[in-house]
C-alpha cells in the first residue's frame, strides 16, 4: 500500500505538471474539460485522499496529533473543492441602466449607475463601479460593487467583471457557492493551526530536529561563485545635444507616464533603457540623450541607437553593429521596413518573429517621442506629488542602485567564504558583520525609497519580488550576524549569496523598471501579504539548495560537519514548506474576495502546488527510506528546486497564465 501511494502521488504531480503545458498549448477551455474538470482527474485525487487515510490508520498517526491535524486540513480542503466542483453555479449578467436585469436569480438587481474612476491626469484605470439596487421580496438596498469589494446576498457573489463602451451597462460575474467555501475556508483555518501545532509539538520531527542543531555548530562550506564579465562598453561620438545644465533643469519638470506623475527623468531612463540598452547613451545621461532627440531630430537620424540583439535580423536589415539608427529601419520611400519583415516572418519563424516585435517596440518609442505623444504635461488642476515625493524618486533614479547592491553583496559573500576557511582573527569577522549590516540597511532604504515613491508595496512584477527576496535573505543574514558576530557562520554566506543572485536577476530582468500603478485587481492588501510569504518561501528554498550543495562536497570530502549540514537543510525544510502553504492559501482567499473562485487552475498556481507536493516529500523520512540516505536527500533537494525555477521563471516567460509577469 506503501508504494501505491507513492506512485500515485507522484502521478498526481506528473498529471499537473504535464496538464500545465497542455493548456499552454490547447487553451484553458480545453484544458478544464479534458483535464481539470474531468471524472477522472477527480477520481485520482479521491484516490489520493483515501490512500492518505489509510496511510494515517496504518503508522497510527493519532499519537502524533499534529501530523495527523495537518493531513486531515489537506483532506478537509479537497473536500471543499469537491463541493464546489459539483454544487457551485456560475452566470455572467449584463447591466444596463435603467433596464430591468433578465439574470434568472431568485430577486431582482439592476444598475443605477456605472463609473471609471482613473488614475489622476492619465487615462489608466485605477476602479471600476457598478451603483446597483436589489429588491428581495420586502426587502430592497442599494451597493456599489467594485474590484475586491464585492455584493453578497442570499449566498449569491457579485463581482465586477467589464463594462460596455459608453459607460452605461456592466458585466458582473454572480456565483453561487452555498457548501464550498465554506469547507473549504474551514481546511485553511486548520491547515494553518495544525502548521502552528505541529511547529510548537514538543515530541514532533521539527522539535526533534531544532534541538540537535541547536546543540550543534555548522562552520564549513566550499562553494565558490564567479559571475562572467560580459559587459562590452561602447563608445559613440554623438551628434549636437542640450547642455547638461538645461538637462537637469528639466530633470525635475513633471510629465505623465504610464499612468503616474513623474520627474522626467524617469521617462527618459525609461526610454534610454528601453530603445538603447544602457542608462546613458554616448557620454549623454538619459535626460539629455532624450532631450537632444527631442530638439535635434535629424542630428540623429543617423546615429546607430536602436539596439538590435537577433544576429538573423540584423542580417536581414544589412546592419553588422549591434545598434541600428532610425534611417535604417525606412527605406528611400518612406515605407517601413520592419511591417515587410514583419508580415515575411510572421507565423513561420517564432524567434525571428519576437526580435521583430522587441525591435519594433523599441522604433516606435522613438517616433512617439520625436511625434510628441510620449512626453505628455500634468493636465490643470491634478494633484501633483510632493517635493519629498519627486527628491526620492529622483535619487532613485540617480544610479543602478541594485547592480551596486550586488556588486558589494557579492564581495561580501567572497569574504565570507574566505574567513570561513581561513584561521582569522576575530576582529575581522567583526568588521564583516558591520559591512553586512550596512549592505542590509542601504537596501530597506532602496525599498522604502520604490515604496514610497508607487504608493504601495512593491511586489506586482518580477524585478519587484526578486528585490523583497533579496531583502528578506538579507535581513535573516543580518539577524544571524548579530546573534554571533564573533564569527562567521554557514547560513550568513550562504544568505548572502542568495542576495546576490536575487539583486544580479532583479538589475538583468529590468535595470531601470517602469513604476505603473496596480493595476484595480491588484489592490489588496491580501496581494503583499500572499507574495510576501510566498517569496520569504522560496528564499529558503534556494538556501536548501546552496546547503545540499555544500553538504555533498562535505561528504565528498568525509568532514565531520556533512551530518550538522544535513541536520540543518532538514530543519530549513519545514518553515519553507509551511510557508508556501500558508501563501497559497493567502492566495486563495484574495483570489475569492476579488474574482470569486479561490482556484481556476491557472499554471502559477498548479506549479506553486506541485512545488508544495515535490517538497513535502523528504519531510516524510520514516515512510520512505530512501531519504535516510544523506546523499539521496541533498541530491533530491537540488533536484526539487528545479520546480521553483520553473514556477518563477518557466511560467513568467514560458507557460503564461494570469501571473505570468516578469
Amino acid at each position: 500500500m506503501k508504494r501505491f501511494f507513492i506512485v500515485l502521488y507522484f502521478a498526481v504531480v506528473m498529471v499537473l505538471a504535464f496538464a500545465t503545458i497542455y493548456e499552454k498549448y490547447e487553451g484553458s477551455a480545453q484544458a478544464s474539460e479534458v483535464i481539470y474538470s474531468a471524472v477522472w482527474f477527480h477520481i485520482l485525487w479521491g484516490l489520493l485522499v483515501m490512500a492518505d487515510i489509510y496511510s494515517m490508520y496504518k503508522v497510527r498517526m493519532w499519537h502524533r496529533l499534529s501530523a495527523m491535524a495537518l493531513h486531515c486540513s489537506f483532506i478537509v480542503i479537497l473536500f471543499g473543492a469537491l463541493l464546489t466542483s459539483l454544487l457551485s453555479s456560475e452566470q455572467i449578467i449584463h447591466l444596463r441602466e435603467g433596464e430591468d436585469s433578465k439574470a434568472a436569480l431568485p430577486f431582482k438587481v439592476s444598475l443605477e449607475k456605472f463609473e471609471l474612476k482613473n488614475y489622476p491626469g492619465t487615462d489608466r484605470p485605477q476602479d471600476f463601479i457598478s451603483h446597483i439596487s436589489y429588491t428581495d421580496e420586502d426587502e430592497s438596498g442599494t451597493y456599489d460593487v467594485s474590484m475586491n469589494h464585492i455584493f453578497s446576498h442570499r449566498g449569491y457573489r457579485f463581482y465586477q467583471m467589464s463594462y460596455d463602451d459608453d459607460m452605461r451597462g456592466t458585466f458582473l460575474t454572480v456565483r453561487h457557492d452555498p457548501y464550498g467555501v465554506g469547507v473549504t475556508y474551514m481546511g485553511y483555518i486548520l491547515l494553518l493551526l495544525s502548521i502552528l501545532w505541529y511547529l510548537a509539538d514538543r515530541n514532533g520531527r521539527f522539535r526533534n530536529v531544532l534541538r540537535e542543531c541547536m546543540s550543534k555548530g555548522i562552520l564549513v562550506l566550499l562553494l565558490m561563485l564567479s559571475v562572467p564579465d560580459n559587459v562590452v562598453a561602447q563608445n559613440i561620438a554623438a551628434p549636437r545635444a542640450i547642455s547638461a545644465v538645461k538637462a537637469g533643469q528639466f530633470a525635475r519638470k513633471l510629465v505623465v507616464y504610464n499612468g503616474r506623475i513623474v520627474p522626467i527623468r524617469t521617462l527618459a531612463l525609461d526610454f534610454c533603457q528601453k530603445v538603447t540598452g544602457k542608462r546613458n547613451f554616448g557620454g549623454l545621461s538619459a535626460e539629455r540623450f532624450m532631450l537632444s532627440l527631442m530638439l535635434y531630430p535629424e542630428d540623429w537620424r543617423d546615429v546607430r541607437m536602436v539596439k538590435i540583439e537577433d544576429k538573423a535580423l540584423r542580417e536581414a536589415l544589412g546592419i553588422k553593429e549591434k545598434y541600428g539608427a532610425m534611417s535604417d529601419f525606412f527605406a528611400l520611400d518612406g515605407t517601413y521596413r520592419m511591417s515587410a519583415l514583419y508580415q515575411k516572418h510572421k507565423s513561420t519563424d517564432d524567434a525571428m518573429e519576437k526580435a521583430i516585435l522587441k525591435v519594433d517596440e523599441r522604433c516606435a518609442l522613438v517616433v512617439m517621442l520625436l511625434n510628441g505623444e510620449l512626453v505628455k504635461p500634468v493636465p490643470d488642476g491634478v494633484e501633483k506629488p510632493s517635493e519629498a515625493l519627486i527628491n526620492a524618486e529622483l535619487l532613485y533614479d540617480a544610479a543602478p542602485w541594485s547592480l551596486i547592491l550586488f556588486i558589494c553583496t557579492f564581495l561580501l559573500a567572497i569574504a565570507s567564504i574566505v574567513l570561513m576557511i581561513a584561521n582569522v582573527k576575530e576582529i575581522f569577522s567583526i568588521a564583516l558583520g558591520c559591512l553586512v549590516l550596512a549592505d542590509a540597511v542601504a537596501l530597506v532604504i532602496l525599498y522604502v525609497l520604490r515604496w514610497m515613491i508607487q504608493g504601495h508595496v512593491p511586489l506586482s512584477n518580477g524585478y519587484e519580488t526578486m528585490l523583497f527576496i533579496a531583502l528578506v535573505t538579507l535581513l535573516l543574514s543580518a539577524v544571524m550576524t548579530l546573534r554571533n558576530v564573533r564569527r562567521v557562520g554557514l547560513l550568513n554566506t550562504l544568505g548572502l549569496i542568495v542576495t546576490a543572485f536575487a539583486l544580479l536577476v532583479s538589475h538583468l530582468s529590468f535595470m531601470s523598471p517602469e513604476m505603473t500603478p496596480l493595476m484595480p485587481v491588484l489592490q489588496s492588501p491580501l496581494l503583499s501579504l500572499h507574495v510576501s510569504v510566498i517569496m520569504v518561501s522560496y528564499a529558503l528554498f534556494a538556501i536548501l539548495t546552496l546547503l545540499s550543495v555544500a553538504a555533498l562536497i562535505a561528504y565528498k570530502r568525509k568532514s565531520d560537519r556533512a551530518a550538522q549540514m544535513t541536520l540543518m537543510c532538514e530543519l530549513l525544510l519545514y518553515p519553507a514548506v509551511f510557508l508556501l502553504c500558508i501563501g497559497i492559501f493567502l492566495g486563495a482567499v484574495w483570489a475569492n474576495v476579488s474574482w470569486g473562485t479561490y482556484w481556476s487552475w491557472d499554471p502559477k498556481e498548479t506549479w506553486a502546488l506541485i512545488t508544495m507536493m515535490v517538497y513535502a516529500v523528504p519531510m516524510h523520512k520514516g515512510m520512505i527510506g530512501r531519504f535516510g540516505n544523506p546523499r539521496f536527500y541533498h541530491i533530491y533537494i537540488i533536484c526539487a528546486f528545479l520546480s521553483v525555477l520553473i514556477t518563477y521563471f518557466g511560467v513568467n516567460y514560458i507557460l503564461g497564465g494570469m501571473h505570468s509577469y516578469a
